[in-house]
């Protein structure tokens, strides 16, 4: 019998104390903060603070991360931890190094969550499954070999291989408690809440009212809100998002338009005739990095330019939806 086979969404004060090992998981943006300051405050410590890393963030998200690390040192209160997917051959992997040596898009362009679920998903799983901490919480021995674990200077964590069978779920009587930055103002993301085998998970800003950017906890302890947090190459970005890319992070937007012109080289289909836009028109639906919308990143920005009012310029506050 396993003591957190919830059947609906339980209230973040109502199951805290029940659980042995508990998680945030970071999309490293304005919630994650707000959740971070939120539980500090009301003196609920969870055992780490998980980040998955596509290898492929803002550079501001970066800094942000270097400076919670900082901070929860010196609060002496839980601990960051950055994982990254590796290859076969011990190497990093990067959503913009894929697509690079691919010649492709980001899988979100063609509608798909293989970002998420390689660089998020896959690389989170393989880290609870072998740590054995989650052991403790699914009350059961070591569920399979653990695998060769390593991490470099600045605390990215990998594995060599996974191998042997874990401990069918039936035998569990505990699960993990895995918190997510979702505010008040998005009641739609906390819809898709679903039982699951391993953890439960849960939105303790929603739980407490907390909209967009309204927490005041966050100056009071020390901490900033770091703007939006998302791959750089993302299709899900906004017009007003790409313009922040282009004001801010100049060579950055440029290695984002050579993947979109790699792509269109490679596997765009020259159609006969112009497109709205004025441009040579192709019979691909996607044309770009913005994915199933059939515009490029240049058309969006030009978009933007005629009618800046129209679009929110962002620094954004939440994670892509490719992020948990």
């Amino acid at each position: 019998m396993n003591k957190h086979d919830y059947t609906e969404r339980p209230l973040i004060d109502d199951l805290w104390d029940s659980f042995d090992y508990r998680v945030v998981m970071c999309g490293m943006g304005d919630d994650t903060v707000m959740l971070i300051a939120e539980l500090y405050e009301r003196g609920m410590e969870p055992d780490e603070l998980i980040f998955c890393d596509t290898g492929s963030e803002f550079p501001h998200t970066y800094k942000f991360i270097e400076y919670l690390t900082r901070w929860c040192k010196e609060k002496s209160w839980s601990k960051v931890v950055t994982l990254r997917k590796f290859d076969k051959f011990k190497q990093p992997l990067s959503v913009i190094s894929l697509c690079q040596s691919q010649n492709t898009l980001p899988a979100a362009a063609f509608g798909y969550k293989t970002c998420s679920l390689r660089f998020k998903t896959e690389t989170a799983d393989l880290y609870f499954n072998n740590n054995p901490d989650c052991w403790k919480a699914w009350g059961v021995d070591k569920p399979r070999p653990i695998v060769k674990m390593y991490e470099n200077s600045i605390g990215i964590v990998g594995w060599e291989r996974r191998v042997g069978k874990g401990t069918p779920i039936k035998q569990h009587t505990g699960k993990i408690l895995r918190m997510v930055g979702i505010n008040f103002d998005e009641p739609e993301r906390t819809y898709n809440w679903g039982k699951q085998d391993k953890w439960v998970q849960n939105f303790p800003l929603f739980d407490w009212g907390i909209g967009e950017k309204e927490s005041d906890a966050v100056g009071r302890v020390g901490l900033y809100y770091p703007g939006k947090s998302s791959c750089t190459v993302c299709p899900n970005m906004t017009h007003g998002e790409i313009a922040m890319l282009r004001e801010c992070y100049p060579p950055i937007l440029t290695q984002s338009l050579d993947i979109q012109a790699n792509f269109r080289k490679t596997f765009l289909i020259e159609s006969a005739q112009a497109d709205l836009f004025g441009d040579d028109s192709f019979d691909n639906t996607v044309l770009g990095l913005g994915g199933l919308n059939g515009k490029t990143w240049e058309q969006m920005l030009k978009e933007y330019d005629d009618n800046p009012q129209h679009y929110k310029y962002s620094t954004n506050k939440k994670p892509c939806e490719c992020g948990h």
